[in-house]
């Protein structure tokens, strides 16, 4: 059995005790460093999301920090195999931010809002707000108004063109 090194001093640790390892690095960073950056970004204003909610998720009703904190794990083990393939040095931790910038969003998008996005938003327009067909922009608002059946739900209207990002409750 081959041994994989996660210092680079020498020591050695089999392949399945650097997976725990790693599971538990990620489970740990979101209680100690995730959660406190929401909680200055919720104190600046940037994000109504509070931090350590313990809003039971479906299926289960596990608490939502304990959820995120579980992903945060898995995170870990993906980032454990991924992160020998990177370059020694200073391209090291320009690999380490780039992953962690790019992987997760990209994941995040692409994998993970088209699996939360209910059915039937699925076969509307990408912006799922709209009933036009996808490859046609949605320009939404008419004169400022929010596009029909947006008021209702008290949410702001995602067709007004703004120049900056705010997470929305029930977003992710």
């Amino acid at each position: 059995m081959s041994d994989v090194s996660i210092t680079g001093q020498g020591t050695r640790v089999p392949p399945a005790a650097l997976l725990v390892l790693a599971f538990i690095a990620g489970f740990l960073a979101v209680p100690l460093f995730h959660q406190p950056m929401l909680a200055l970004l919720h104190a600046l204003g940037v994000t109504p999301a509070t931090p350590y909610a313990m809003r039971p998720l479906p299926p289960f009703g596990v608490p939502q920090v304990l959820f995120q904190s579980f992903w945060g794990g898995v995170w870990g083990i993906v980032f454990a195999l991924i992160a020998p393939r990177f370059p020694r040095g200073a391209g090291y931790w320009v690999a380490t931010v780039l992953f962690g910038a790019f992987a997760l969003s990209l994941v995040a998008w692409f994998i993970v809002a088209p699996i939360k996005r209910p059915a039937d938003r699925r076969r509307r327009s990408p912006c799922g707000h709209c009933d036009r067909p996808p490859g046609q922009r949605c320009l939404g608002a008419r004169n400022g108004a929010p596009a029909p059946g947006l008021a209702e739900g008290g949410g702001r209207s995602p067709h007004r063109l703004s120049l900056s990002w705010r997470f929305q409750p029930g977003e992710g």
